[in-house]
C-alpha cells in the first residue's frame, strides 16, 4: 500500500512539474521549462508510470506547437528518450 501512495504522490509531482514546465513554455520561456521539467525526467524507469509519461508527453507536445522544436531540440531529444523505456518494458 505504501508503494502506492508513493507512486501516487511522485505522479501528483511530476504532473505539476509537466503543468508549471507547460505554462513557461506558453510564455516562451525555453529555459524555465527545461528547469521545470528536469525532476521528472530524472525519473528511474521503474516510475515511469502511464500519467507520467502522458504528462511528459504533453511538454514535447506544447514545444512543438509553440514553434520551439529548434529551440528546444535538447529537451525534445530528453523527452524522447525518457518515454522510450515505459515501466511495463522492465523486467518483472
Amino acid at each position: 500500500m505504501l508503494q502506492a501512495r508513493t507512486a501516487v504522490l511522485c505522479a501528483d509531482q511530476a504532473g505539476s512539474h509537466s503543468d508549471l514546465a507547460i505554462a513557461r513554455v506558453v510564455a516562451r520561456d525555453l529555459e524555465g521549462a527545461v528547469e521545470a521539467v528536469t525532476p521528472v525526467l530524472e525519473l528511474p524507469p521503474s516510475q515511469r508510470i502511464n500519467g507520467i509519461l502522458h504528462s511528459v508527453q504533453r511538454v514535447h507536445q506544447a514545444v512543438t506547437r509553440a514553434g520551439l522544436a529548434a529551440e528546444g531540440r535538447d529537451l525534445l531529444a530528453q523527452i524522447e528518450d525518457f518515454t522510450s523505456t515505459p515501466l511495463k518494458a522492465l523486467p518483472r
